[in-house]
């Protein structure tokens, strides 16, 4: 059965109602589609820039993932030009991950240590799994590529 898209609030809240049973399983797909260069500039290069060069690290690992826009596992000028042929809109869109990603919270909080460590080595860690038989609310930080400043709303 095939469920309409479902938009969140303001606050990122939504509700779906449709009928759930022990042998009944849905996919919840979260995405954003918001313009590629939408809340990224040159500020995000300065700060990828000042990390590639040792002058001052990023400050999480979730800026780290946003960061390296080609998933190579460390940033490096090819993020930069990346996110450079994004802003300047030569390129729509990135073409190694999407605009926006989500995690599930409580997947970020057990690897404190090593969240950006564990995605680049499983790229699918860390996606939000939701049982939706026990499902409260649904815990997920969001964040774009290529905003090392994590300034994107």
């Amino acid at each position: 059965m095939e469920i309409n898209p479902v938009l969140t609030d303001s606050n990122g809240h939504f509700a779906l109602t449709f009928p759930v049973g022990p042998d009944t399983l849905y996919d919840l797909a979260l995405q954003l589609n918001a313009a590629a260069a939408a809340g990224i500039s040159t500020l995000d290069l300065v700060q990828i820039r000042r990390h590639i060069l040792r002058i001052q690290s990023l400050p999480s690992p979730i800026a780290l993932l946003a960061a390296d826009v080609n998933r190579s596992g460390h940033l490096s000028a090819a993020d930069l030009v990346a996110i450079t042929r994004v802003i300047l809109r030569i390129d729509s869109q990135f073409a190694s991950v999407p605009n926006w990603n989500f995690l599930d919270v409580d997947f970020v909080n057990a690897h404190p240590d090593d969240l950006y460590e564990a995605i680049i080595e499983n790229p699918n860690a860390g996606k939000p799994v939701i049982n939706l038989q026990e499902a409260g609310a649904i815990r997920i930080i969001a964040f774009k590529s290529g905003d090392a400043d994590l300034s994107a709303k």
